[in-house]
């Protein structure tokens, strides 16, 4: 992190500009998620079936989620799958 840290630097400048012309992403959500799309099945998904975005308090870039249940139990039950750099 720092001041090259990607989530400062590039993330809120683009979806600033999209939010401020289109808070709704009715206009380019699809078109994004298009761009996705040749490389990933689920947005692919995703940009043939998305709606309109819900409002947001402010602008909100990142949420730090906890990763599901079954991730841990995969980690417990596979520990010979892991490797460190």
């Amino acid at each position: 992190m720092g001041r090259h840290d990607s989530s400062q630097t590039r993330v809120p400048p683009v979806f600033s500009e999209l939010l401020k012309n289109d808070a709704s992403g009715g206009d380019w959500l699809g078109i994004l998620l298009g761009l996705a799309s040749a490389k990933s099945p689920t947005a692919k998904r995703l940009s043939m079936a998305f709606g309109k975005l819900a409002p947001a308090p402010g602008e909100v870039f990142e949420v730090k989620v906890p990763p599901p249940e079954r991730f841990f139990k995969w980690l417990l039950e596979n520990p010979q799958q892991l490797s460190w750099p």
